[in-house]
């Protein structure tokens, strides 16, 4: 709880949206039955994590709680049914529609992904698998470079971090929601669902599909995209797959609750 904590606090704009999604978690409504007791509830979990960034820093504590309303009333959006059967358009809340600034990042697949050492994956990994050594292995050693022979150009991206310096998790200055279009494009299917335009403080409209649906899980979805970000990483791995630029196209999925999210628009 207490590493769970630090991570918010240093990353409120990401941390804020899963948070609230399990703050919010509508048990009630899962089909299969639940266990006779559990440990702890997403629901007591999600306020005991709040509990203790309150307690730690009382400034980003301000922040995650902003982020509650815009969440929230995604959520009733998203379950909102059209003003009429054949409408094509309906407007957005009033409360989304004034707000002008949030502390929550704009939930596309850059700004959610942490980013990954590639280069001290590698070398830690030719390390603790060839090289005999009690020296620790989470940080950089140039000695290692020797054991392993010749290397292909890295690129300045993925250079190592020299010691003593953090490696950074997300983006350093992401993109943060900014504003709402006033009007929302209702899609032609079975369950409505919506197309909504979110501006961001780069002055740039990002669109989602904002998604209720009744017998589905898009935290099943969460984690086929989640598959294929790790299919990702293994392709960028294998000198054939990088020379050929072999790669699953991925997106952002942020479910807001078990049948309710915001889908990425590519």
């Amino acid at each position: 709880m207490i590493v769970l904590s630090k991570i918010a606090i240093r990353h409120p704009g990401q941390c804020s949206w899963w948070i609230y999604h399990f703050l919010h978690f509508d048990q009630d409504a899962m089909k299969k039955p639940q266990p006779i007791k559990a440990a702890v509830s997403r629901h007591e979990f999600a306020k005991q994590l709040i509990g203790k960034i309150m307690a730690q820093d009382a400034n980003e504590y301000k922040k995650i709680l902003e982020c509650e309303k815009i969440f929230l009333e995604l959520k009733k959006l998203s379950e909102k049914a059209p003003p009429q059967q054949n409408s094509s358009t309906m407007e957005i809340p009033q409360a989304l529609q004034k707000i002008t600034s949030s502390s929550l990042v704009m939930p596309i697949e850059e700004n959610l992904s942490p980013q990954l050492p590639n280069i001290n994956f590698r070398i830690n990994f030719v390390q603790t698998c060839i090289v005999q050594t009690t020296s620790p292995i989470d940080k950089f050693n140039p000695a290692n470079i020797k054991k392993m022979g010749p290397q292909s150009e890295t690129p300045a991206s993925e250079q190592a971090t020299p010691e003593g310096e953090e490696f950074p998790a997300f983006k350093a200055n992401p993109i943060l929601i900014a504003g709402f279009l006033p009007e929302a494009t209702i899609m032609i299917s079975k369950e409505k669902p919506k197309k909504i335009g979110i501006i961001g403080t780069n002055k740039q409209v990002y669109n989602f599909l904002l998604k209720c649906d009744k017998y589905g899980d898009l935290r099943k979805e969460q984690r086929f995209i989640d598959f294929a970000v790790l299919c990702n990483k293994m392709l960028e791995n294998d000198a054939e797959s990088r020379k050929r630029n072999l790669r699953l196209r991925t997106y952002a999925i942020v479910p807001l609750s078990r049948s309710t999210g915001l889908i990425e628009w590519i």
